[in-house]
Formats: structure tokens, sequence, C-alpha cells
């Protein structure tokens, strides 16, 4: 691996790091870091998205943000919970 791959790469994880930092214990509403975080010039990263970003604070936050995906809402939704699926 070439000096500059090296150093592309490493900024690309400290880039990430400082991503999920923001979107996990960032101030303001977690949906509004969420929103920024895929959408804005300032913090989005390509191919990191939502789904990503939301389930990682569901993971770090489990007691105020249950982490949700398209399998944890199947689940839910056979339990018998109206939840809603693909939204």
């Amino acid at each position: 691996m070439g000096h500059g791959l090296r150093r592309r790469c490493r900024e690309g994880v400290l880039a990430g790091r400082i991503l999920l930092n923001y979107a996990v214990w960032g101030n303001g509403s977690v949906s509004a870091r969420l929103w920024n975080a895929i959408r804005s010039d300032d913090w989005a990263i390509p191919h990191v998205g939502l789904s990503s970003l939301g389930e990682s604070v569901g993971w770090a936050r489990p007691d105020e943000f249950p982490p949700r995906n398209m399998q944890t809402s199947k689940g839910l939704r056979a339990l018998g919970y109206n939840v809603r699926i693909g939204v």
C-alpha cells in the first residue's frame, strides 16, 4: 500500500469515527443529527446511509433508542405489534 493510500485510509477512518460520534452522541435531536449525517455537505460520507447510522444509535443507546432494522421490524410485526415495515 502506497503512502498516499495509507493516508487516505487513515483519514477515512477518522472521518467515519467523527461522523459516528456526531450521530450517536452529538448535541440536539437524534433525528436532526441523522438527517445532517446523510444529507449535509459538512457531514455526509458516501455509502454511509440512514439505516447504518440509525442502527448504530440504537446499539449504542438501546435504553433511549431501541435498535431497529428490517429484521427487528418483521419480528415485532410477527409478535403482533403494529409497526411499519420498509418506511
